[in-house]
């Protein structure tokens, strides 16, 4: 019989490492699991009949020490009466739960165009390693997390989707990531559009949205949160469900059923009118925060000879023509393993006027973010930093891509003309 801890699918009798992929991931023994692992250390207080306010107590701790990688136990102020700790958890939390269990193993810096880009290679507490990228920009910073080690996607032009599913990410390594991004630049925005289909790891993503957004806890706005898939339809019927205020972004990457299929393997799984019927569901419900932004944003790898057509551009156009989207269309970004090719910059123009014409909708090109550290779209798979083909924006493991760069200013025909100048983040839009 299926069971789940904090991976999941981990131990359900179908899980196990796909064929790409030797490995799957361990469940960490005791002492190894992470103290922002919600679930886990609950139950653990209701067993020892502690009351769970104390949870939030110390996460609250954790999230303001300004180097959380480096924490002790003996870093929390356990005689402070202010706080009302129990005291038996001093030395009760160390035989089951550590600080952190993921740490940065390196880390490459970007000084592309304006703004800065710091990619962290995550290392989990079983070795595994995941990718999380930082964008700095004048105001506010966005990191881009991942959701799992791999994945089982397996887009054509995706290099996370060349390592194999090795296994999920729990909630609370998630959230370290956000932890470790903190202590490269104030994170405003939080794109899960690294390592990983986040929908096909449910649970522990909504766990980490929740306490993303938890004012007890990070207390993140949920407009200001994007989470990118690339059209799993049964959960994104049950995002739109449980966390409304949360903005999507699809991953389409082509104009019909027909293209879909050839550069996206799930699109049989999944048929064009089902995706876009969930989309409007999300649509629909989604709780924008002010009506200058959208629910959801679209994005279009776009590869020479594929899908870069102007029969391609009008569809897309038409397709999104009554939706309230944005449409981020992301040159294709060199990965190992295949013959694809970004279209030139001229064409990349023309196909984002022919969208603009036929939407009404606010279309743009997504600029270079990280592409020199191998931490642009489709690019995310525990490479070393090395000169990459110039092309979009910045990650997506699910084949996706779009880790929330600059947007790239009004004199571009992207920017549709009556409306106001593009700003400069991607959440600008999707948050309100």
């Amino acid at each position: 019989m299926a069971t789940e801890n904090m991976y999941g699918d981990l131990v359900t009798s179908t899980t196990r490492a796909t064929p790409k992929s030797k490995r799957r991931r361990k469940v960490p023994p005791p002492g190894k699991i992470p103290l922002l692992e919600e679930m886990a250390l609950l139950s653990f207080f209701e067993a020892h009949s502690i009351k769970p306010q104390h949870y939030y107590t110390l996460l609250r701790i954790l999230v303001n020490h300004p180097d959380p990688g480096s924490m002790t136990w003996d870093d929390i102020p356990w005689d402070d009466k202010s706080l009302g700790l129990p005291s038996k958890l001093k030395d009760l939390l160390p035989n089951e739960f550590v600080i952190m269990s993921s740490k940065v193993a390196n880390r490459f810096e970007s000084t592309q165009h304006d703004n800065h880009t710091t990619k962290l290679l995550v290392e989990l507490h079983d070795g595994e390693r995941v990718e999380a990228v930082v964008m700095k920009y004048n105001k506010h910073s966005t990191v881009c997390v991942s959701s799992q080690v791999g994945c089982q996607m397996a887009c054509s032009f995706c290099a996370t989707g060349t390592m194999g599913m090795i296994g999920n990410l729990s909630a609370g390594e998630v959230l370290e990531q956000l932890l470790l991004a903190n202590t490269v630049a104030q994170i405003r925005n939080v794109v899960f559009m690294g390592m990983g289909e986040p929908l096909n790891n449910y649970n522990a993503v909504i766990s980490a949205l929740r306490q993303m957004t938890d004012r007890r806890v990070f207390s993140l706005r949920a407009g200001h949160i994007t989470v990118s898939t690339v059209g799993v339809v049964p959960s994104m019927h049950k995002l739109t469900r449980d966390m409304p205020s949360v903005s999507l972004a699809l991953s389409l990457h082509a104009s019909n059923q027909h293209v879909r299929e050839v550069i996206v393997p799930t699109a049989t799984a999944y048929p064009f009118e089902q995706i876009m019927g969930a989309l409007d569901n999300h649509l629909s419900n989604c709780n924008k925060k002010s009506n200058t932004s959208v629910a959801a944003m679209i994005e279009y790898i776009l590869i020479a000879n594929i899908n870069d057509a102007d029969e391609h551009a009008v569809e897309l156009g038409t397709l999104m023509r009554d939706r309230n989207v944005m449409i981020n269309i992301i040159p294709y970004n060199y990965t190992p393993g295949n013959d694809f090719q970004a279209p030139s910059q001229e064409k990349c123009d023309a196909f984002q006027r022919i969208v603009v014409e036929h939407s009404g909708r606010m279309c743009r090109v997504r600029r270079v973010h990280g592409s020199d550290i191998a931490g642009a779209c489709g690019q995310l798979a525990l490479s070393m930093p090395k000169k990459a083909a110039a092309g979009g924006g910045c990650s997506d493991g699910s084949g996706a891509g779009d880790c929330g760069g600059g947007a790239d200013g009004a004199h571009r025909p992207g920017v549709v003309e009556g409306t106001a100048a593009a700003p400069v983040d991607i959440e600008d839009i999707l948050g309100g």
